[in-house]
């Protein structure tokens, strides 16, 4: 059963889409660990004498694991599948209440020039090229934006920690336009730390989609769910021997990963 069953009748469709996406980035990292597991099991548990072409093989997918950069990629992801629910939402919330076109129009500075032909198509048209044009990752402008249509400080919620969320938006820009390289260095995010940033977004959206909807969605804590089902399937005969992950707790780095300082080649977060 979807854990998140209980969203379908109560929540948002901005945030059932978020979620659905969601899922997929943590159903990806569960089968990347799997993957590990099996390739390590296989390999103690081989009842052949294992010759050097295979031996080659582990080693080099061996060597893949540890300068694996798919959860730089997915981090990625998880910042623009957030990008687009804070967009979604908006959206969603004019739908719904039509008046509030005119309540955005009337308290946000706009930046653009104002035509004959934007009056001419009216006020709704003029909100969606606004919004539709709005880069989401600027959370300052976005929590003005919100403030405006939904009366929330997405920016100030309880037990909501935004400056880690702003350091993860820097490193998703480092990712992205810096080829994972932070101060000379090769960033590569460990299962660990994209668990555990899922966890705050998760938490840090529902939060914001139960504000809108006045309801209230039990949280999911994803690092314990994956050690959990991992724990479980490493049981079994085929993975018993399989490679074990460690939850090390690794976040904290995100306070000094932009200080200028000599590190590593590599830096696994």
């Amino acid at each position: 059963m979807n854990i998140y069953t209980n969203l379908i009748m109560n929540n948002t469709k901005s945030i059932r889409i978020f979620i659905n996406d969601f899922n997929e980035i943590y159903n990806t990292i569960l089968n990347l660990a799997l993957g590990d597991g099996i390739r390590d099991a296989l390999f103690f548990n081989s009842k052949e004498n294992i010759n050097d072409i295979e031996i080659g093989i582990f080693n080099q997918l061996t060597q893949f694991s540890k300068q694996n950069l798919i959860n730089n990629y997915l981090l990625i992801n998880l910042i623009s599948i957030t990008e687009s629910y804070l967009q979604n939402i908006l959206l969603e919330e004019l739908k719904r209440e039509p008046k509030l076109y005119n309540v955005f129009l009337l308290n946000y500075k706009c930046e653009k020039n104002i035509t004959a032909n934007d009056l001419i198509e009216g006020p709704q048209k003029f909100v969606f090229e606004i919004l539709n044009n709005i880069i989401y990752h600027n959370l300052p402008k976005v929590n003005s934006i919100f403030k405006i249509i939904t009366k929330i400080d997405i920016l100030n919620i309880e037990d909501i920690d935004t400056k880690l969320i702003f350091k993860i938006v820097k490193l998703r820009h480092k990712i992205v336009h810096g080829s994972s390289i932070i101060n000379s260095k090769k960033i590569i995010i460990s299962e660990a730390t994209l668990l555990s940033y899922m966890n705050l977004i998760s938490r840090w959206l529902i939060c914001i989609d139960n504000k809108i909807t006045g309801t209230k969605t039990r949280r999911v804590d994803y690092q314990l769910k994956f050690y959990k089902k991992i724990s479980e399937l490493f049981k079994t005969p085929l993975l018993v021997d399989g490679h074990h992950y460690s939850a090390a707790n690794s976040v904290e780095i995100l306070d000094n990963l932009f200080v200028k300082k000599k590190h590593n080649k590599n830096l696994k977060i």
